[in-house]
Parts: structure tokens; sequence; C-alpha cells
């Protein structure tokens, strides 16, 4: 559950098409991996353009495709009437749902994109088994008279948000077991994964990887307001037989900060290193997540903005867009900058023992992080205070890690490190940690 954000889809007509664009942009590109690789490379969401932008440099071909694909699409009656139906809810669609409703157009979808191939001659005819697009519509048109029944329930139950949301948990339930047991039987070839993975992993994969386009990845290292705690000696401290680091902290402006050498720019093609003052972020425990609202959450350059996602063919706007295109601009930027970090911040009650304090990078700030040398960044040994060594510390590990302490100190001229000892109170029935002050080192 780390970083989970319980997101959720709620918009007009427009943003609902130009969700599915985006949906059969990337289900267009797993599917050209599949006719073309076969099952003899594999492929996954690695290749899959979750980030896809509207790209005005598009060869004629490319576009002509995509056109075609969205005309296959938007132009049979019964997913256009499927799509407005989504449109018209007026509780707000979260995961499980949108996934349910993916899967009811996702081989919809294949078919256009696969009519749009096999016009230019370019798939094998038995791809895709004869009869499938009108047994489709039969299933479709029973999927849009279930949509009717939950907008009813909208507005008849007292409590439907928590209605809707425990049926289409089930129905996610029951599709699950559906699938395996189809796997199971060898209806399908296990061993067709990239198969698997378009014709049936797909939605609820992709229900899953847009949330990418709300927010940045994000990278973290964890602190803990003191070192008490029995269980978190347990999973983080070797079972016992780890250290515990002790760092001062600094304060600015009343926030706890931690200074770290790290790049901040380019020169060329070589990073610029500069020491930052890091922010120590509390934090909180809840029995819950804040909501994020998908359509309203949106990270991109204005431009793809304003044309991909809140703009239809005939260039009339979407009222989802309103935060970006008013005048209150900057306030949305605060606000989208707080729910970040809100979301990131934030766990459940079962975590509260840990009393955690986090340092945050993320990406595209000032620099990208997603090189993982890229975020191993450089502490001050004077902002390192002492080591407690955990009960089952053995003698050698301490003796190596003393020897390190030595090195530093002689290097850095200081006299001041602590070491010291942690054991288990009975008194107080926690860890407690006592020092060890004739452990000194000559100059």
């Amino acid at each position: 559950m780390e970083g989970f954000r319980d997101v959720f889809w709620k918009g007009d007509i427009i943003v609902w098409n130009n969700l599915f664009r985006h949906y059969l942009i990337c289900l267009n590109l797993a599917f050209v991996l599949l006719f073309t690789n076969k099952e003899e490379c594999p492929f996954d969401w690695t290749q899959i353009p979750i980030l896809w932008l509207d790209d005005p440099n598009r060869t004629p071909e490319q576009k002509d495709i995509h056109d075609e694909i969205f005309h296959n699409f938007f132009g049979d009656e019964s997913v256009r009437t499927y799509i407005e139906a989504l449109s018209l809810r007026d509780s707000p669609i979260r995961h499980n749902q949108l996934t349910a409703y993916l899967r009811d157009l996702h081989l919809f979808g294949i078919l256009a994109i696969y009519d749009c191939y096999e016009r230019r001659n370019l798939v094998p005819e038995d791809m895709i088994a004869s009869g499938s697009r009108e047994t489709l519509k039969q299933g479709l048109a029973k999927a849009h008279t279930a949509a009717d029944l939950l907008r009813k329930i909208e507005v008849d139950h007292p409590d439907a948000e928590t209605a809707l949301e425990q049926f289409f948990t089930g129905r996610r339930k029951l599709t699950e077991q559906l699938d395996f047991i189809t796997l199971y039987n060898g209806l399908v070839d296990r061993n067709n994964r990239n198969r698997i993975f378009v014709f049936y992993d797909f939605p609820e994969g992709y229900a899953e990887q847009i949330e990418k386009l709300i927010y940045p990845d994000w990278y973290t290292a964890c602190f803990m307001a003191e070192c008490e705690n029995l269980s978190v000696w347990a999973n983080y401290g070797d079972k016992h037989g780890g250290v515990c680091l002790i760092f001062k902290v600094k304060n600015i402006n009343g926030r706890p900060t931690l200074r770290l050498r790290r790049p901040v720019g380019f020169s060329g093609l070589d990073p610029i290193f500069r020491d930052v003052d890091h922010e120590f972020h509390k934090l909180r425990y809840s029995k819950g997540h804040t909501p994020v609202d998908f359509f309203r959450s949106l990270r991109m350059p204005m431009p793809i903005l304003s044309r991909f996602w809140y703009s239809d063919h005939t260039g009339k706007r979407s009222p989802c867009g309103d935060h970006l295109f008013g005048s209150g601009d900057e306030v949305w930027r605060e606000n989208y900058w707080n729910n970040f970090l809100h979301g990131i911040t934030g766990k459940l009650n079962d975590w509260r023992y840990e009393k955690e304090y986090r340092l945050i990078l993320r990406d595209g700030e000032i620099v990208e992080f997603s090189d993982k040398m890229s975020r191993k960044l450089k502490y001050d040994f004077v902002d390192l205070e002492g080591i407690i060594f955990g009960m089952k510390a053995g003698k050698d590990e301490k003796f190596e890690i003393c020897k390190i302490i030595e090195e530093k100190c002689r290097a850095t001229n200081r006299h001041d490190f602590k070491f010291y000892q942690a054991y288990y109170s009975p008194r107080v029935q926690k860890i407690e940690h006592s020092e060890m002050p004739f452990i000194k080192f000559k100059r």
C-alpha cells in the first residue's frame, strides 16, 4: 500500500472520450508488438507509452492509423452510448469500476485496431475469431443495461457509492477467478504471455498505469523519531543484529532538515552538485486515504492538456480543465503539490508504531532521479551524531563499523562521535540504549 492514492474518475463526455483515445493509443502499440513479435520477444508495460503525449510530429501514416482506429471505435453507436453513460454517473468511479468498464470495451478496442491493420493487409486473418463482433455487441448491450441500473442505484440507494464499490469489487473477484480457471484449464496457452497481456491483462494494468499521469515518480529515505519499538528493530534492524544511525537535525523556519549533496543541474553533460537542505516530512497515520480526482489532477505541458485531454475535435473545452485556464492557476499549482505530498506522507494506522519521517525526491524537480546512482545522496559526516548497536550485533561487525568511524573522525578532526548499545528493558518493555563512553579515538 506504499504511496497508495484513492484515485477516482468523474467527468464529462469530453474527458471520457479522451481517456479512451489514450487507451486506444496504448493498446495499439501493445497490439503491434504482439503481431510483430508474437511470443518470441516478451514485452510489458515498460514498452507501452503511458506518458504518451499528442505528438504533433507524427508521420502522416501514423496519424492516419490513429484516426482510423478512433473512427472504428467511436463510430460504433453502442460504444458511444456506453461512454456517454459513464459521463452521466453522479458518484465517482474508482479503480475496480474503471477496470470493469475498460474490460467491457476492451475487445471493441482490439477489433477497431485489427480492422485498421487488416485493411492494410498487415495482420493474419485468424487473429480474431469470426463472429466476435456481433457477440461483443450483444454483450455491450447488456452492459449498457447494467449501466442504466447503476445510475438508478445512484438515485435510490441511501449510500450509493459504497453499494456500487461493493458491487464492482465482487465483479472483479469473479472476473479474476474466471480468468484463472480459463488459464488453469488450458483453454488459453499460459506460455502465450504476450497474447495474455494484450487480450486479458491489459484493462486492469492500464487502470493501474495511468496513475502515472497524475503525479511524478518519487523516492524516499525513511527515518524515525525514536527507536524503542521491538517490531521496528526486528523488521528494519536485521532482527536486532543491525545498527541505528542518529542524525543531527537542523531547524530552518521551524522545519527539520538534513543537508545532502545532490545533483542540481548540468554543465554540458556533467552533473552539477550542491549541498541542499532537505526537509523532513512527518507522516500522518489515519484510517483511510485522501481521494484524488484524476481528470482534475493531470500533469502535462499546458498545450498537451488543452489539445488532447480537455478539448474535443471541435475545440469545445471540458469544465474539468477550468482550474488550469482560469485566473487561479498559481493556487491550483500550490494545491496540486500539497496534495502530492499529502499522498506520500500518509499511512494507515497499522504503521503508527514507526513514528516515521521522510526525506523525499521527486522526478522533474530540477533533475530526474530515475537513475539509481543519481539518488545516492551524500550527507555530511558531521551530521551523523552517533550509532546504536542492536542487541544481537556481532563483535566483528562492531569492530568493522568502529574502524570506519575512526578513519572518518581522524579525517575530519572529530572527537565527539558517540556509540550506544541497545538492550531490552523489562521495566518499560521497550528497546532502550545506553552510551558506550569508553570507546574513544586518539587524534
